[in-house]
Order: C-alpha cells, then sequence, then structure tokens
C-alpha cells in the first residue's frame, strides 16, 4: 500500500491511533519513477546529495557551502518545481507539528514516532530540530529519546548513507556536553535528563556488546571517570555492568535520592540498565531503603515484566525491611507482590516466592498452578504439581485440568496415570479425545491413540469421526512434518477407517486426502492395493494431478486453496507433485483401472502436444492401446471447426464417461481362449467373465475358435524368441482364411464393457491420413512423436517386431497405404526421427512397391549411408527369409530405372546401376552398351566395355584356350565375389543374343571408328547439355513422382533404351583409348586383339591420340611383355 503526505496529515488531524505505523510505512516507501526522464536542469533530491558531496563542492567556503544547501533545500522543498520533494522527505513536517502541539495524544505519539522511525533524512530534519527545542526547553524525557537513539546508531552502517557518522557524532557529543553542563551547574537536573536518557535505550543491547561499547553518551554516565575516551569513543574493554561505583559521572549526585533508581528500573526498557538501577540502589541506600513503603515495592512489581534486575532487588528489599513480616504481606498489599516472584527468572526470587506460598497461599487457583506446572525452572514445577497432587483429581482438576498437564513436557506420565485410574467413558468423551488427538501435542496424541480404542470401538465412533479427525489435521508452517505429532495422528485415523466399510465414504474425502502431505503416502497405497477404487473419483480430478497444465486451471484445486473456511497450513503450500503424477499415471496406465478411452481421446492429445517428454510418452502409450485410426479423424475435425468439437468429444470422449457404468455384453456364440500372462486378471477369471456373459471357452486353437486372446503383461513370445504354440497356430489359421482373430487383453476388456467398435476401410485410410500429416507437417513438433509411434504400431508386421504382439484386427493400418510415393520422400528429410520412420517402413514393405524411377533414384541419390545400403541390400542381396520384406524381385526392374541410375551424378547410384545391368542380360541391349562407352564416368565406361566383350568373346576363341578345371573355377568365383568393383555377371539367355556380330574383329570397329572417324579435336559446338537442361533434366526426375501409378511408368519405360548424355568428341576419343587399355589390362586376350589397333595410333599426326595410344602400348607391354610381336600396324579399313 502506497501513502501520499496528504493521507498522514488527515491521520494526524483524526487522531489515528496508527499513525505511527502509517509514518513508519511512508519512511520506507519506494518513490514513484517518473514516466519520462528528469531534465539535467531540475533539482532533485538525488541531485542535491551529490552535489554536496562532491569534492568540488566541498572544496568551497564552508558559509559559501551553507547558503547553497540552504537555497538548494528551499527550491526543493518549495514545491513549485515540475519535479517536487518525495513525500517521505516531509515526514519532518509531522513530527514537528506533534511537539509544537503538545497535547496528550500529540506527545504520545511523538515518543512512540521517535523510537521506531528510522533515522533518514525525512525524520531526521524533525528529530534534530525536536532535540534543540527540547534541550532547550529542558524536556527531558524528548531529550533523553531522541539523545539514546543516535547515541545506540551512530555507527549503525545501515543508516549510514541516509545520515552522515560525522553528523551523529556531533549530535552525541552535543548530547553529552548538555549532560556535563547539568551535572556541573544543576546536579538534580543532571539526575533527571540521566535518568530520562538510560530509559530509553533499546531492550536489545547488552552490557559488552558493540553497540553499548561504541555509545558515547551511555560510557560517560557509567563509565566517565574510569575508562580512557578519545574525542569522540571510549576505548573497548571485555563485557561487564554497566555498574561503577567510582567510574560513573557525578556520583555524589547519585547518591543524593534513591527515588530516580526506583523510578529507572521501574521504567527501563534495557535489562543492563535495570541492573544499573539495582546495583546503585544497593550500593549507595542500603541503609535507607531498610524503612522503604509497601507501595514502592507495588511500583517496582508493576513494572517490565519477568526482569532479575527487578526481582532481585524486590527480593532483597524484602529480606532486609525489619517492618516486612510475611505474615502481614496480604495487610501490607505485597501478597500479590511475592506471587509474581514465582515467574521470576531470578533464582533467589522464585525460591523466596515458592516458600511463602507453602505457607501462606495454598490456595492458588487452579489456573496459576497449570501455569507453574509449565514453568522453565524445576523447582516452580515441582511445587505446583505437588499442590495440583494434593487436590481431589476428580472434583478439584478435572479431566480438562488434567488434560492440560497431558500437553506439558515434565508431567504427562502423572496426568496419563490419574486419567486412567480416576475417569471412565462417562468423562473420557469421544469429543474430548478429539480435541486431544487435533491437539498437535505430542503427548496428548500418544495418549488418544492408546486409550481411545480401549474404550471405543471403531464402529462405535463410524467413519464420520475419523474422516472429521483427518480433516482437522495440519502442517506446520515450516513444511517439516518428518516428527510431526500430526503424522502420528493420520496414520491413526487411517487404520481406524480401514476396519471399517469405505465403500460409504464420499469421494471428495479421498480426493482431499490424497492431496493432504500426511495422509498422501497412506491413500496411495490404498490405491495401489485396490483398496480404494480409482474409478469412483472424477476422471477431471484425475487429469489435474496427472497433468501440470490442468493442475494449474482446476476449479477443485483452486476451491480448495481458497476455501471459505480457515485455510490449512498444507493447502496454502499446496503445489503440483510430480512424484504424485507419477503414480496417477500408473494408475490411468493401469487397464485394470481405467480402460483408455476412459481417459478422454481429447485429453491424451493434449498430453501427445506437451514439449515434456514423460507427459508424450504416457499419452502416445495410452493412445496406441485403446483407439483406432479413424478416432484422429474427429480429433482434426474437432480442432478446424467449434461446432463439429462437440461433436467429436461427444463420440469419443463421452464413451469414456459412460464407460464406468456397468454394460450388460452378450457373448452368446462367440468362443474364447486365452495366452499369455493376463494384466488385469488370471485367465481363471477370464473365463468365468466370458462365461457368465454367455460365451465359451475353446479347448484348443481350431476352426471354431472366434477369439484369441493374448495377455498385456509381459512378453508373448517364450525363449530365443520364439511364439507360443497357440499363436503360430493362430495366425496360420487367418492365413488359410479362418475368421479368427487375435486380440489383446485391452481390446478383450473393451468388448466386455461394451467399448469395442468397428469401423469402414475408408475411416481407418482416412484415419491414417491424418496420422501421416502430423508426422510429416512439423517433424519438430511434440505430436509428431505420436504420429510416427501409433503409425509404427498399427502396421502388421511392426508392431509384431516392437511389442510381440500383433496388432487388434479392427486397429490395423492397410499395408497398402505405406505405398512408396509417400515413404520414399521420408528417407530425404533432414530430420532424423521422420528418416529413421521412413527406413523402417521401407524395410517392410519395399518389396511389394511398384514405383517409378524418379523414386528409386532418390533413394539411391540419397546423402544418408544408412538409405544407399538398404537400397543395395534390397538390389543386390540374394533372397531370404531376413531381406524377404524389402527384397526387390526382378520382376520390378525395368529400363527406365537402370537409365535414371547410371545416369545419376551420385556414384552410389551408378554402381547400383552397373551392378544391376551387369547381373541381368536381359537389360544388355548392344546399342545401349555401345552408348555406354561415350559415358563421362570411368566406371560406366569400363563396365560396358567389359559386358560387351563377354558377349563378343563367347563367339571368340583363344588358340592357346583350355577349359578351366573345377578348383579354379571355384578360386575365380570366390575371388570375383570378394570384388565388389568387378562383380561376376551370369549369362543368361536372351534372343537378343544371337544378333551379335559373328567375328571378334566386329568389336573393333568402335575402336577403329573412334580412332579414324572423330576427329582429333573437338568438334563445333558444344554437345554438352547446357545448365538449363541439366536443370530441367533433373527436375523431370523428381517431378509428378505421385501422379503416375508405377505400372503405368513401367509401361511407359520398360522399351526403352539406355540413353546418354552427349560429351564432346575428343573426350570420347580419350575416355575409348582408356577404357579399351584398362579391360585389356584386366584380359590378355583382349589385350593381343587391340594392340595392333592402339600401335598403329602410336605415328598419328594427333598429338593428343597419339599420347594416349602410347601410353596404353606401354602399359599393356610391361604387363603382358609378350605382345611384342604383335607390334605390327594395322592396315587401314
Amino acid at each position: 500500500m502506497s501513502l501520499s503526505f496528504a493521507q498522514i496529515q488527515q491521520a494526524w488531524q483524526a487522531q489515528d491511533p496508527s499513525l505511527v505505523d502509517k509514518l513508519c510505512l511512508l519512511a520506507t516507501q519506494v518513490d514513484d519513477i517518473p514516466e519520462s526522464p528528469i531534465p539535467e536542469h531540475e533539482l532533485t533530491f538525488d541531485r542535491f546529495l551529490d552535489k554536496i558531496f562532491s569534492h568540488q563542492f566541498r572544496e568551497q567556503h564552508p558559509e559559501v557551502q551553507f547558503a547553497e544547501r540552504v537555497a538548494m533545500i528551499a527550491k526543493l522543498e518549495a514545491d513549485e518545481g515540475v519535479y517536487p520533494l518525495p513525500d517521505r522527505y516531509k515526514i519532518h513536517i509531522t513530527l514537528t507539528a506533534l511537539w509544537e502541539d503538545g497535547s496528550a495524544y500529540s506527545r504520545a505519539i511523538l515518543k512512540q514516532a521517535i523510537t521506531a522511525l528510522p533515522v533518514s533524512y525525512g525524520a531526521w530534519k524533525g528529530l534534530k530540530r525536536i532535540y534543540k527545542q527540547a534541550e532547550f526547553s529542558q524536556d527531558y524525557e524528548i531529550f533523553g529519546q531522541i539523545a539514546a537513539k543516535i547515541d545506540l546508531q551512530r555507527f549503525n552502517q545501515t543508516a549510514n548513507s541516509a545520515v552522515s557518522l560525522a553528523t551523529k557524532t556531533y549530535m552525541s557529543l552535543r548530547a553529552w556536553r548538555y549532560l556535563r553542563q547539568l551535572g556541573q551547574q544543576m546536579p538534580i537536573g543532571y539526575i533527571d535528563a540521566a535518568v530520562c536518557v538510560l530509559a530509553s535505550y533499546d531492550e536489545t543491547m547488552t552490557a559488552g556488546s558493540l553497540a553499548q561499547t561504541n555509545s558515547w553518551v551511555l560510557n560517560h554516565i557509567c563509565f566517565h571517570n574510569s575508562l580512557d575516551y578519545g574525542v569522540n569513543r571510549f576505548s573497548s574493554r571485555s563485557p561487564r555492568k554497566l555498574f561503577d561505583a567510582k567510574g560513573r559521572a557525578f556520583s555524589e549526585a547519585w547518591q543524593r535520592d534513591p527515588e530516580p533508581l526506583i523510578q529507572l528500573l521501574a521504567i527501563a526498557k534495557n535489562e543492563a540498565v535495570r541492573q544499573f538501577a539495582t546495583d546503585s540502589l544497593k550500593h549507595d541506600f542500603k541503609t535507607q531503603l531498610r524503612d522503604v513503603s509497601g507501595e514502592t515495592l507495588q511500583y517496582l512489581s508493576a513494572g517490565q515484566a519477568h526482569s532479575k534486575a527487578r526481582d532481585e532487588m524486590i527480593v532483597w528489599l524484602l529480606e532486609n525491611s525489619p517492618h516486612f513480616e510475611k505474615s502481614k504481606f496480604k495487610t501490607l498489599g505485597l501478597h500479590q507482590v511475592v506471587l509474581q516472584l514465582l515467574h521470576s527468572h531470578y533464582p533467589a526470587a522464585y525460591q523466596y516466592a515458592i516458600g511463602y506460598a507453602k505457607s501462606y497461599a495454598q490456595d492458588l487457583s487452579l489456573t496459576e498452578l497449570m501455569l507453574l506446572a509449565m514453568s522453565d525452572y524445576e523447582p516452580v514445577r515441582a511445587f505446583a504439581i505437588n499442590s495440583i497432587l494434593s487436590r481431589d483429581p476428580v472434583a478439584d482438576i478435572g479431566v480438562n485440568g488434567w488434560g492440560q498437564l497431558l500437553d506439558t513436557e515434565h508431567h504427562y506420565q502423572t496426568a496419563s496415570k490419574q486419567l486412567s485410574k480416576h475417569f471412565t467413558r462417562r468423562d473420557l468423551t469421544p469429543e474430548w479425545f478429539f480435541e486431544r488427538l487435533t491437539s498437535g501435542r505430542t503427548h496428548s496424541v500418544k495418549f488418544a491413540i492408546k486409550k481411545l480404542p480401549e474404550l471405543y470401538s471403531a464402529k462405535e465412533l463410524g467413519t464420520e469421526y475419523f474422516i472429521r479427525v483427518a480433516q482437522q489435521l495440519d502442517i506446520p508452517e515450516q513444511q517439516d512434518f518428518s516428527a510431526y505429532n500430526d503424522s502420528d495422528c493420520m496414520d491413526f485415523a487411517l487404520d481406524q477407517l480401514r476396519r471399517l466399510d469405505l465403500s460409504q465414504v464420499n469421494a471428495a474425502v479421498w480426493q482431499m486426502l490424497l492431496l493432504h502431505p500426511l495422509s498422501q503416502s497412506t491413500i496411495t497405497d490404498w490405491f495401489d492395493e485396490d483398496v480404494l477404487s480409482a474409478a469412483t473419483l472424477d476422471m477431471s480430478y484425475w487429469h489435474a494431478l496427472a497433468y501440470e497444465p490442468d493442475w494449474q486451471v482446476s476449479e477443485y484445486i483452486e476451491q480448495l486453496k481458497s476455501a471459505d473456511t480457515l485455510i490449512k497450513n498444507w493447502q496454502k503450500h499446496l503445489a503440483f507433485d510430480e512424484y504424485l503424477a507419477e503414480n496417477v499415471r500408473d494408475w490411468l496406465s493401469d487397464v485394470r483401472r481405467f480402460a483408455p478411452i476412459d481417459l478422454g481421446f481429447d485429453w491424451l492429445m493434449n498430453l501427445a502436444h506437451s514439449e515434456q517428454a514423460l507427459y508424450r510418452e504416457f499419452a502416445i502409450e495410452r493412445i496406441n492401446k485403446g483407439f483406432l485410426p479413424a478416432d484422429f479423424v474427429a480429433y482434426l475435425d474437432s480442432n478446424e471447426d467449434a461446432s463439429t468439437d462437440n461433436a467429436s468429444s461427444n463420440s469419443i470422449d463421452n464413451k469414456g464417461s459412460d464407460s464406468s457404468a456397468a454394460t450388460e455384453v452378450d457373448l452368446t456364440g462367440q468362443r474364447y481362449l486365452f495366452t499369455g500372462k493376463m494384466q488385469s486378471m488370471t485367465r481363471g477369471e477370464a473365463e468365468k467373465v466370458v462365461k457368465a456373459a454367455n460365451g465359451a471357452i475353446s479347448g484348443a486353437v481350431n476352426g471354431k475358435l472366434d477369439y484369441l486372446v493374448i495377455g498385456d503383461d509381459g512378453s508373448p513370445l517364450y525363449g530365443n524368441g520364439r511364439k507360443g504354440s497357440k499363436q503360430v497356430k493362430a495366425e496360420s489359421l487367418i492365413a488359410d482364411g479362418a475368421p479368427l482373430k487375435i486380440i489383446s487383453e485391452t481390446a478383450f476388456l473393451q468388448m466386455l464393457s461394451g467399448q469395442s467398435r468397428e469401423v469402414s476401410e475408408d475411416d481407418t485410410f482416412a484415419g491414417a491420413n491424418a496420422l501421416w500429416h502430423m508426422a510429416t507437417d512439423d517433424a519438430t513438433a511434440p505430436i509428431s512423436e505420436l504420429a510416427i509411434s501409433y503409425l509404427s504400431h498399427h502396421h502388421e508386421q511392426i508392431c509384431m517386431a516392437l511389442t510381440d504382439r500383433p496388432v487388434d484386427p479392427d486397429a490395423i493400418i492397410p499395408s497398402s497405404f505405406f505405398n512408396a510415393e509417400r515413404v520414399i520422400p521420408l528417407l530425404q528429410h533432414r530430420n532424423s526421427q521422420l528418416r529413421d520412420f521412413g527406413l523402417l517402413l521401407s524395410k517392410y514393405e519395399m518389396a511389394t512397391w511398384q514405383t517409378t524411377p524418379a523414386l528409386w533414384l532418390m533413394m539411391a541419390e540419397s546423402p544418408y549411408t544408412d538409405i544407399t545400403q538398404l537400397l543395395k541390400r534390397a538390389l543386390l542381396d540374394k533372397p531370404s527369409v531376413a531381406n524377404r520384406r524389402y527384397h526387390v524381385q526382378s520382376a520390378q526392374l525395368n529400363a527406365g530405372m537402370l537409365n535414371a541410375l547410371i545416369e545419376s551424378k551420385a556414384r552410389v547410384a551408378r554402381q547400383i546401376g552397373i551392378t544391376l545391368l551387369q547381373r541381368h542380360a536381359n537389360f544388355q541391349d548392344v546399342q545401349s552398351l555401345y552408348r555406354l562407352t561415350q559415358s563421362t564416368d570411368h566406371e560406366v565406361r569400363y563396365a560396358a566395355v567389359t559386358m560387351l566383350w563377354k558377349h563378343y568373346k563367347t563367339r571368340h576363341v583363344s588358340p592357346n584356350w583350355q577349359p578351366a578345371s573345377s578348383d579354379s573355377k571355384d578360386k575365380d568365383a570366390a575371388r570375383d565375389k570378394d570384388n565388389s568393383a568387378q562383380p561376376v555377371i551370369t549369362e543368361q539367355s536372351d534372343k537378343r543374343l544371337a544378333s551379335l556380330p559373328a567375328e571378334a574383329d566386329q568389336l573393333l570397329m568402335l575402336l577403329r571408328r573412334g580412332l579414324f572417324e572423330l576427329p582429333p579435336g573437338r568438334l563445333g559446338g558444344s554437345q554438352e547439355p547446357s545448365t538449363s537442361d541439366s536443370n530441367k533434366h533433373k527436375n523431370q526426375r523428381y517431378s509428378d513422382k505421385n501422379s503416375a501409378s508405377p505400372q503405368s511408368s513401367d509401361t511407359s519405360e520398360s522399351d526403352s533404351n539406355i540413353t546418354l548424355k552427349p560429351i564432346s568428341a575428343s573426350r570420347a576419343k580419350l575416355a575409348l583409348i582408356e577404357t579399351f587399355r584398362d579391360v585389356a589390362l584386366a584380359d590378355s586376350t583382349f589385350a593381343a586383339l587391340i594392340m595392333p589397333t592402339l600401335f598403329t595410333f602410336t605415328h598419328s599426326a594427333g598429338k593428343m591420340e597419339r599420347h594416349a595410344c602410347l601410353v596404353a602400348v606401354t602399359r599393356l607391354l610391361h604387363r603382358y611383355p609378350e605382345l611384342c610381336k604383335n607390334l605390327q600396324p594395322v592396315a587401314s579399313a
């Protein structure tokens, strides 16, 4: 709350008793921040301080400094500027007005304000002015208050920034100077002023403390003649009493009259000062005080409570006065004075009072004795309990009196014995025990826990009694209740409740107790053990406990925190508990308690959108288990159309709300068999449930079986990953067309509760499509994780691989949904999660794809190694059980696919294309191979020439040829198998091979034409494709990948020849020579065939071809020296 100075003025005029509190609030109030920056020429209080403390200002003459300070302060206080002085700096106006008013109200408020206000600029101006006027008018009371305040805070660093040490030191020096002048000129006035100063010192100061040793005025009063002191401070000494008979200033003045010291003892705030007064009285007036009056003792007794110094003085006066006899204390009015000493902290005082009370105060009230029984001092407690035991335990003390003693640390055993011995059920009522149980007192709670069951049974008291006890219990403010008594009481109340019928208890009670810190652990165990049914509590309550965003907006939680009744500590500190949330999510995951549909589809989808993994994982697991793909269509529609939202929520969420009601399900004519470990019940219990619903149990898996139910607990696989015989046989029957269905335990429970649903294939496809968009539209969105998981767990084969369990028949997403046009683009996605998902789908679906060359090329050119490795295995590995789901059969290949792969810029793609071409002779068209010899890629040219040579080699037999032995064939086969660069090509019969030239010389025509007919220089005009053509060609590869069906693509491209981009004539000539050379280096027969032609062109006029042929001939001769005989130029054709 912010206050203005105008409000302070109104409070003073109205004589508001809380004016001091308002002044203190204003003094510590933070100044308002201006909306716009204050111009530099405007004077503010902070700028005023900066200026007067600056070095430049301090170098001026003191009179100049004073004049400028006065002028600036006047300007600040004028309230005429745009930026007036903050209201907290105007407190001095109110203080001055209170001083000048002089009324009883004003003086009382002023004295309180002097004590309470901080020494800050606003208050300081008023305090300093009042101090000077009080000094002048000899108002010792006000003077003493201000002098003591400044003296104690002189070295206070927290206040040092507001008022300088020099200023406060000046005021302290001035105060002592004034006192000293009084002592010299008017000793009586000095004593009165000194008493007012001493009486004003704060109670927090102790003898020997830093505040006391740093004081100036106090030390002068007490030690002026005995301690060394400098200009503004005394030398430090060890802790000591303030009284020093010789060291105190003006000691003769103190010895004139005891009345000022008696007054100081009665009104002083500080115990050290009161001790100073006691010591002074005993030292200076030992004889005179023998005649002290009873009124003086009554006056002292009415002073500060629990003062050792005061009680010491009272006992000293009672013992040293011959006029005070104990038998006359009542007459003298000293009876209550002495009895008050029973509460003293001074041992001699309470011992004196005990001795007196035993003889003259045996009629002390029970209330007084109860207070004394809880004293901190053993003699007083012993006196009190003995007095209590001397009275009648039933008539005088009663059940309530012993109940109070039961709460004490020292007398609980005595009270327990008395209660057990003298009181019965008639006295110890359930309500009396209720008060003890909820008292929070250790011994009262223990007694009630032990005694209540002895007198009353749990059934007799009823559930309401123990619920009321539990609701009354609370935690301490510090929330540390590990050893708190209410914890034991809560355990007792819940233990008694456990003995009763809990089904009749309102669910709201369990909702509250589950959140109560003292009962949470036990109630959690009860839900775990199914003592309480989680399904009886409202689902929105579970949502709030399981999901923190729902907790923040829960109406129930908000009502609990802001209840109309008195809010308890545990409600104030109520916060979302992740440990409890984890337990709640475990309960919500338990199909014995909740079917997935009970949780609400929309709520689970909210969790699936969460950024926190633990929420997403919970939602994914529940949605995977309990919902169909079609449910996602309704969910997406609900987010797009508000009207559809109501319909969809009714169609999905409301199904869960009705699930708790008993649903009659008729299983007549349906036969069931169970396998695997059940999670919600045993097999025997499941069979009983089926029979109760008119269903039948089959003894084995056969054609008459309708449902094979696989338990949800653990894996249905046996050792080494083998399926159970029942599941294997059921899958075999299904493959043969049997109407049998394999379902999960969750689907079985939904069937029993009437929640099973059948949807059309179109709805399933629509739901799968919605999921696909969730997964791929934003791969970084949390919902993508749910969609990927759901699609994976509802793929028939992938689900079995991930969970060892089949998908429920109604929830299977057809394999046809995961076609190449959907999946292959995922393999190129930058997001690793989507890419891995696409890779997983490819491993299970690639064998069924009939796709376009562009999509095959997209996979082959992937920058991700795992994608290209999968493609290699699919296209190049032999068929096996392991790769049956992704192995690509020969029938799926076509010339268009090979053309796309061989033309690719990616080496991996070209290698795959070459290998496929080598393995499948039906694609090795001679004209296409001739064109491949003109490729820019060396590996492609090499493979083309090699394939051409192998075809011609079958028509050309070397004179030295002999059949190879079986051993050499095996060795060659093994070597070729290891050599991935040159794979073995299995020769296959093909009708096109019959059209090959009859003589090997025809093969040389390729080399000769390349050397003779192509000019040595580059042909005019570029034959290489332009950049725009290249980009256009590239775009055509990937465009319209989903527009045409794979069948139509294969039909249009199956008969097309393999084409190449043209290259320049010179590059083609050099490439041809290098390729023929490399093939010849690997085959001596081929080397002998082409050597004459190459040697002929070593004499060519064309420099480029001449050098190329020289290099080729040289390398061949180095490899095959015997070819020297063939170095005869060939006649030109």
